[in-house]
């Protein structure tokens, strides 16, 4: 929840957890249950709200470490690769920690875990592999390719089964889960995107979630930073100040007009005359 340009952390039902004390938006961290909240604490103010959070059941605060997530690219030098088409071979998972892993997703003991938690279409981008020789690896930057027509390809998804879909132009791309569409960047704003590769939606969105860090500085940058992916069909969608609800159809039921929406997949809040109403998800 942001109110006056800072951000905290609220349930379903209307409870606050965390104060809107934070210059950028509450994301969780690798760690199931840890929340990341960039308020400018004391120590013993940070871990009175962790102990709340604790208390409660809802997480905890992510006090700071090495990192912890899992992401995925093709790696363009796996052994044995087949460069006729996708393979599996080249699937890597990149397990971000203090020292960073990179592992093959076939060789991976709960890779079936890996796949059931994320999706059956994962999204990845090709890369060369750096690193290693005793070092730590990791994946170098996006190797861009071409469709038959010359558009590029950058970031792409790539199947349990193996199969490919390669969407030109996207420049970001989010999860699916279980769910029928995707967000997905292209050209400077958000849009979503279906299991067989095609937009449903035009890129006109504007981020509502999540963070991302400055590349010179490392900073943690002030505004969201991702599209939201859709909890049980649904996904808050935003056009400037202007907030809706999209469906699994990539039809916006509640049409971006609203002063805000909210969704995390069981309980809707609408922004209307200045309040916040708890509602129930219209059809399209």
């Amino acid at each position: 929840m942001e109110q006056n340009g800072l951000w905290g952390l609220m349930r379903a039902d209307g409870t606050e957890l965390l104060p809107c004390k934070a210059a950028s938006p509450v994301s969780q961290c690798g760690a199931a249950g840890h929340w990341i909240w960039f308020a400018s604490l004391g120590a013993e103010k940070f871990d009175e709200y962790a102990a709340h959070l604790e208390a409660s059941g809802d997480g905890t605060l992510c006090g700071g470490h090495g990192g912890l997530s899992n992401s995925f690219f093709y790696n363009l030098d796996a052994p044995g690769l087949d460069r006729s088409g996708a393979d599996l071979t080249g699937l890597y998972c990149y397990r971000l920690s203090e020292q960073g892993q990179v592992i093959p997703m076939q060789e991976i003991p709960l890779a079936d875990q890996l796949w059931d938690l994320y999706g059956d279409l994962l999204p990845v981008y090709s890369a060369h592999l750096e690193g290693g020789a005793g070092d730590p690896a990791w994946p170098g930057p996006l190797v861009e390719s071409a469709c038959g027509d010359g558009a590029p390809i950058k970031w792409w998804y790539i199947s349990r089964q193996g199969y490919a879909n390669f969407t030109p132009d996207l420049d970001q791309a989010g999860w699916f889960f279980d769910e029928a569409l995707a967000p997905v960047e292209t050209q400077g704003h958000w849009a979503y995107l279906d299991r067989e590769g095609n937009l449903v939606t035009e890129a006109v969105y504007d981020p509502v979630c999540d963070t991302a860090r400055d590349q010179t500085t490392g900073e943690v940058k002030p505004d969201a930073a991702w599209a939201a992916h859709m909890q049980n069909g649904y996904a808050v969608v935003r056009q400037g100040d202007a907030w809706g609800l999209l469906d699994d159809t990539g039809a916006e039921v509640i049409p971006c007009e609203k002063a805000g929406v909210a969704w995390e997949g069981s309980t809707l809040w609408v922004k209307e005359d200045g309040g916040w109403v708890r509602t129930e998800p219209p059809t399209a």
